[in-house]
């Protein structure tokens, strides 16, 4: 929870990677509370008050996992909105004058976007969501030690440096800085 409301206030796309990954956490404990509290909120070393709001936030994140159905795979409706969210805003960013940069950026991905959709075994809603993926599918592989071809590499590298500006300039949008920085 600490580390969620950090990201989410920071970096919106660590958010939604950090939010998959507790997902499948919740998984592998079975989305058991008793479990989650043993094996994950337990490790927190934080005053009583504090380990009593964590406690409560993976009790209700268990709670909208099971609700939503989400046992076995997906995620849940929140992050789903927020990957949408940040997919009208990336919209939006492409039809600006003045975001020069940012489709330079996309320009770059396009091509590995279109790729990794055509070879993925899920529909993927949008574009944002599609680099999500492979960023996270990138990460579990690496947590198993697998290899990864310089390839994909490039392009997780492509959709890295993209998704890092969008989370730069939705942040700037939604704290009310009007004045986005442009690169022109």
């Amino acid at each position: 929870m600490l580390i969620a409301r950090d990201k989410k206030e920071n970096n919106i796309a660590e958010y939604v990677l950090y939010i998959w990954q507790l997902e499948d956490l919740l998984r592998a404990n079975g989305l058991d509370f008793d479990k989650v509290q043993a094996n994950i909120v337990s490790k927190f070393n934080q005053d009583t008050e504090t380990m009593k709001e964590i406690s409560l936030w993976y009790e209700n994140f268990v709670a909208i996992m099971k609700s939503e159905k989400l046992e076995q795979a997906g995620h849940t409706q929140f992050i789903r909105n927020t990957v949408n969210d940040m997919f009208s805003f990336h919209l939006e960013l492409l039809k600006r004058p003045e975001e020069s940069k940012y489709r330079e950026l996309y320009q770059i991905a396009a091509p590995d976007i279109a790729n990794f959709q055509m070879k993925g075994k899920y529909f993927y809603e949008n574009e944002i969501e599609t680099m999500f993926s492979a960023l996270y599918a990138v990460l579990l592989l690496k947590f198993k030690n697998k290899s990864i071809t310089q390839g994909t590499q490039a392009a997780v590298g492509s959709f890295s440096n993209l998704l890092s500006m969008l989370a730069y300039k939705y942040h700037k949008n939604e704290t009310g800085n009007s004045e986005l920085e442009t690169d022109e």
